[in-house]
């Protein structure tokens, strides 16, 4: 018996020793980072890791990862993959920064970003980059000064959602090459559920494309503003179908069509919204549908676009 013991745990240690890293070393469910931490496998908030990628790597499916100040060394460090479920929260800072591109890729995957700003400074790559997953929410982020894009939602599975709240998306793209705010263009096999509650958009190249060619698109945007747009305000272009409800909005000052519906299956409808100060107000190319509840703002552009017809159901002498 006092041979056995011995046998049994080296034995036990020799199985430990060969199990893969995740099992190895125990992930956490909350992890740190700092732009004075040091690189570890742990990211406690005694010992912060230096990077999103490492706190990420470090973090269980589901965890959290809290930033412990602005982060201005981050730079270093400009990427970040994500490929589980996993938020990042940096509520407790007044400015925390995170450079360049975020890539979301994964299969059934919920990805939340808080509190956080995301600086392009003059990157072709997107903001944030979604290919693959089921959810992605932002709330009370700033993401700006991308040459390209800000966020390209481009999933590959069905009934993938977006949701942005409170949030400012200013200073993307370079008109009139393109780029901008928002791009929704679902890849082969995918479709979009997006909702905007509270966004603005400011001096993008455009600030929203809706592109159906190879997945259909549902989106709700309501209390924002978009405004000052270099080259569009809104362009919805579709293949299969987008279904596009605005409420309560603005788009006001934008070069261009503030808001464009083109192809047979591109339908919109707006309600309660100021559309002023625009080249074009309201564009309809190809069969592309907008269609009003009667109770616009529409005026003072270049173009109306004007009069409208009702959404089925409602009438009324506003446009």
């Amino acid at each position: 018996m006092r041979k056995l013991v011995p046998l049994l745990a080296g034995l036990a240690a020799v199985v430990i020793s060969g199990l893969p890293g995740s099992l190895a070393q125990a992930k956490t469910y909350k992890s740190y980072i700092s732009a004075t931490g040091t690189a570890n496998v742990n990211c406690t908030l005694a010992a912060p890791c230096p990077t999103f990628q490492s706190a990420h790597d470090a973090t269980a499916p589901g965890g959290e990862i809290s930033c412990l100040d602005g982060g201005a060394s981050f730079a270093v460090f400009p990427s970040l993959t994500i490929t589980k479920s996993i938020t990042i929260d940096c509520g407790n800072l007044p400015h925390a920064h995170f450079p360049l591109s975020i890539v979301i890729n994964a299969l059934g995957i919920v990805v939340k970003i808080r509190n956080l700003t995301i600086n392009g400074t003059g990157s072709f790559s997107p903001g944030i980059d979604f290919q693959n997953g089921a959810e992605l929410v932002l709330e009370n982020c700033l993401i700006h000064l991308y040459s390209g894009v800000a966020i390209r939602f481009q999933p590959s599975t069905p009934d993938s959602q977006l949701s942005i709240t409170s949030s400012l998306i200013e200073n993307n793209g370079t008109a009139p090459s393109g780029g901008g705010g928002l791009q929704v263009m679902p890849s082969a096999g995918g479709s979009a559920r997006i909702v905007l509650d509270n966004v603005k958009f400011r001096y993008n190249a455009t600030a929203i494309l809706l592109s159906s060619a190879n997945g259909a698109i549902e989106m709700v945007m309501k209390d924002s503003a978009i405004r000052s747009s270099l080259s569009n305000g809104i362009l919805s272009q579709a293949g299969t179908s987008i279904n596009f409800v605005i409420d309560h909005s603005s788009l006001t000052n934008n070069v261009g069509n503030a808001l464009q519906s083109l192809g047979a299956n591109s339908n919109i409808s707006i309600g309660d919204s100021t559309i002023s100060g625009n080249d074009v107000g309201v564009s309809s190319v190809s069969g592309g549908v907008v269609e009003s509840f009667k109770n616009n703002q529409i005026g003072g552009n270049g173009r109306d676009g004007t009069p409208l017809n009702a959404v089925s159901g409602f009438s009324g002498t506003m446009q």
